[in-house]
C-alpha cells in the first residue's frame, strides 16, 4: 500500500524548487556582469519550466477541485496567476533576442522585470500558502487530498 500524499504538499515542493530558482535569478541580477543576459535566459528557462507544470497541475486540478468553496480567493489566485505570466513573458521577450545583446536600456528593462517575476511569484506563494493551502488543509480529507495529488502526478507523467 502506498502512503497517502497530500496535494497541497506537492504544491508546497514546487514551491520550494521554484524559489530556489528565482532566488538565483535575483542574485544575478543584483550582481550585473558581461553573462547576465546569457545567465538570466538559462535560470528563467528553468523557471518557466517548473512555473508551467506547477500552474498546469493547480489550474487543471486542484483550483477546479476548490472553485465552488474558495471561489473568491481562488479568483485572485488566477489573477496572480496571470500578472506572473504577464512578466515572464518580459523577461522571456528580452532574453530571446538571440545574440544580437541587449542595449542599455532593454538590460535594465530586464533587470527590472527580473525582480519584478521575483517578487510577484514570492508574493504568490506566500498568499497561495497562508490561504487557500491552509484552508484546502482543514476542508479536504486525506482521501480528497491523496486522489488530487495522484491526479497531479498523472499530469506530470501525461
Amino acid at each position: 500500500m502506498r502512503m497517502a500524499v497530500r496535494a497541497s504538499d506537492l504544491l508546497r515542493a514546487d514551491h520550494r524548487q521554484i524559489e530556489m530558482q528565482i532566488d538565483r535569478l535575483l542574485t544575478i541580477v543584483k550582481h550585473p556582469n558581461q553573462e547576465m543576459v546569457l545567465q538570466v535566459r538559462d535560470v528563467f528557462a528553468e523557471i518557466e519550466k517548473l512555473m508551467v507544470a506547477h500552474f498546469h497541475k493547480e489550474e487543471k486540478v486542484f483550483y477546479p477541485y476548490l472553485r465552488t468553496t474558495l471561489g473568491e480567493l481562488l479568483a485572485q489566485m488566477d489573477e496572480q496567476h496571470e500578472y506572473i505570466k504577464e512578466v515572464a513573458q518580459g523577461v522571456a521577450e528580452l532574453t530571446g533576442r538571440g545574440s544580437g545583446g541587449l542595449d542599455g536600456r532593454q538590460v535594465e528593462e530586464l533587470i527590472r522585470l527580473s525582480k519584478e517575476l521575483f517578487n510577484v511569484i514570492q508574493h504568490h506563494i506566500v498568499d497561495e500558502e497562508n490561504q487557500l493551502l491552509r484552508l484546502a488543509d482543514l476542508h479536504l480529507s486525506a482521501l480528497e487530498q491523496d486522489n488530487l495529488a495522484a491526479t497531479m502526478r498523472d499530469l506530470e507523467v501525461g
